[in-house]
């Protein structure tokens, strides 16, 4: 009889409508799996692994996975992929760990919403042999800076291994992979398009660096890079790793001569999986170490100015305006040429912000990057002239850092005289009118309709008796000519035709792949243009993961992937002779023809150059 009375209370009827739907849902979502995927086979320092780390049958919404910070493994993440584990749905997050050191090692724990993996996951990681055979050094351009200058990083590789026996390689400078360490890409960076331009696989990152022969057997590969500290204090840096996987038979005889690749064919993100499928002598894996580094940051003034430029050192600016003579409300540019020690750090004011500037001027949030020439900085802002009354453009106050007073100081540039012509415009509510004066149309509206005519069907039907083929001759006069024109340009459009065919993707791989040269650079350009894969990020890895987004069945995403693998694994070793080049190349124009198919519509046009 309680229970009666109690339930036909209407708040209380209420409270359990509201209370018992959300204790079921929060039953549902926490019913559900945090797994960790370790891969397959032994680990190795300075060997990336892929784990996985899988929701079994995820709840709705978005969820973020959290890391806890490591000293033994560089992490790298990628974006979380759906898929199906024991006919259930998985939300799996990629992650790549690269241990720093050998021995038995703890997993970072992982946490994903309420759920986290557990504190004692550890893996067994064995150490590579330290060789004589190579060497190298790393180096600071200077051992003090202020906070917001950047170090030069020189990194130097001898080796009297030859090149060609090289399968894999990886290379881990503890610099950039610190937490309070960006790194910054110098403005006088190699090119891919260097004939000695190769490129390296320095942690989670592709850079590309150079190469030449030295006296004897001895080859120099090197490159210099940027960092930028990112808070003050002492930095000590433990020494930097070089781990590399050579083949013995090409380490006591190298037949051919190295050649180089713009393409990573030989020092590829795969560490150490070239001996996947190697049925001779298998690999040697050696590594060598640098010095440890030290160097100082020293912090700035407590009181930094809003408008300080991130620049330490007094710059040298010319600005300028594109064009000076502007109408009103088009756009123009205002061009920033910058001269200082550290170029790519030195930013523009935010413009956008300045009543100098609002009150005349409409000016975009955005701004580029910036463009280098021979070491000069240039920005660009775009503004949009409002006023015809306007001027001159305003001057641009950059705050700088001198380490030689110890003060921020600024630099003023000088105004830009400037021409904005006005625009009429006409507008009717804003016309003066007379209180007597009223706007009519005079144009007064036809019943019949403008159309209409005044021809009678007896007269129509009397002309057309009088001559029957006036109608045959006026359609052959209106539609000859067109006819002829489209008759010229028939050669013209099946040109162009046959020119946007040629255009596609699959066309030029597969003209490429004709011509018997290597497929690896018109390969990378295909997946570039048909799934946005960058050329640097062409390993199996990486192509597996990209096709099955793309849509692409296990199946055919296997058999891609396993070609690719097997190439890069002859390409390394110059062992290639169980099937000639012409039948090899004929195999893939067909694997790639199928696979083009079962693509979408292109997702990157057509370019010039892709840069590694």
């Amino acid at each position: 009889m309680f229970m009666k009375r109690f339930l036909k209370q209407p708040m209380v009827g209420l409270l359990l409508l509201l209370v018992l739907p959300a204790a079921f849902a929060s039953s549902a979502a926490n019913d559900w799996q945090l797994v960790l995927e370790k891969p397959e086979g032994k680990m190795w320092q300075g060997q990336s692994a892929e784990f996985l780390i899988l929701a079994l049958n995820p709840p709705a919404g978005k969820m973020e996975l959290e890391i806890a910070d490591t000293a033994d493994f560089a992490v790298a993440t990628r974006s979380a992929v759906r898929l199906e584990r024991n006919n259930q749905p998985a939300l799996a997050f990629p992650v790549r760990l690269t241990p720093l050191k050998a021995g038995e090692l703890t997993l970072p724990v992982f946490t994903l919403g309420s759920h986290q993996t557990g504190s004692s996951e550890s893996v067994t990681v064995s150490t590579p042999v330290e060789t004589d055979d190579m060497s190298i050094h790393v180096s600071f351009d200077t051992d003090s800076v202020y906070l917001g200058q950047t170090l030069s990083v020189n990194f130097e590789w001898i080796t009297s291994i030859h090149p060609n026996a090289l399968q894999a390689v990886n290379i881990l400078l503890p610099v950039f992979e610190h937490a309070d360490i960006l790194p910054v890409e110098p403005w006088d960076a190699f090119v891919s398009s260097d004939q000695n331009a190769i490129g390296l696989p320095v942690g989670s990152r592709r850079i590309i660096a150079r190469w030449h022969r030295m006296g004897g057997d001895r080859f120099r590969i090197h490159f210099h890079y940027k960092v930028q500290p990112q808070k003050a204090g002492v930095f000590e840096l433990p020494p930097a790793l070089l781990l590399a996987s050579a083949d013995p038979v090409l380490m006591r005889n190298s037949p051919q001569d190295f050649r180089g690749s713009r393409l990573p064919a030989h020092f590829d993100n795969n560490f150490f999986q070239a001996e996947r499928g190697v049925t001779r002598e298998p690999p040697v894996r050696l590594m060598t170490r640098a010095e440890p580094l030290r160097f100082e940051v020293k912090s700035l003034p407590s009181e930094v100015p809003e408008n300080f430029s991130g620049m330490i050192g007094r710059p040298d600016i010319i600005v300028a305006a594109e064009p000076d003579e502007v109408h009103q409300g088009e756009p123009m540019q205002l061009r920033f040429e910058i001269t200082h020690p550290d170029p790519e750090v030195a930013r523009l004011p935010e413009l956008h912000t300045m009543t100098a500037f609002t009150n005349s001027f409409d000016v975009p949030a955005d701004i580029g990057p910036g463009t280098y020439e021979n070491g000069v900085k240039i920005v660009r802002q775009s503004l949009f002239p409002g006023n015809a009354d306007t001027t001159e453009i305003p001057s641009v106050i950059f705050s700088y850092f001198d380490p030689e007073t110890g003060h921020f100081h600024n630099y003023t540039t000088p105004s830009i005289p400037l021409t904005v012509m006005p625009v009429e415009r006409f507008n009717v509510s804003t016309s003066a009118l007379s209180d007597d004066m009223e706007l009519r149309n005079p144009v007064k509206p036809d019943q019949s309709g403008i159309w209409s005519h005044n021809w009678s069907q007896e007269l129509v039907s009397q002309a057309h008796e009088k001559n029957r083929f006036r109608a045959l001759f006026l359609f052959a006069l209106l539609v000859s000519p067109p006819g002829l024109i489209v008759f010229g340009a028939l050669s013209t459009i099946q040109e162009k035709w046959k020119a946007c065919r040629g255009d596609s993707a699959i066309t030029q791989l597969c003209d490429e792949l004709k011509t018997g040269s290597d497929p690896l650079a018109p390969l990378s350009a295909y997946f570039y243009r048909r799934i946005a894969l960058p050329p640097s990020k062409l390993n199996s890895q990486a192509l597996a993961v990209a096709l099955s987004q793309s849509g692409i069945s296990d199946a055919l995403n296997q058999e891609v992937c396993q070609w690719l693998d097997q190439y890069q694994q002859d390409y390394a070793s110059r062992t290639n002779d169980t099937q000639p080049a012409s039948a090899r190349h004929e195999a893939l124009a067909g694997l790639m023809q199928r696979l083009d198919k079962a693509l979408p519509g292109d997702r990157v046009p057509a370019a010039k150059g892709v840069r590694s």
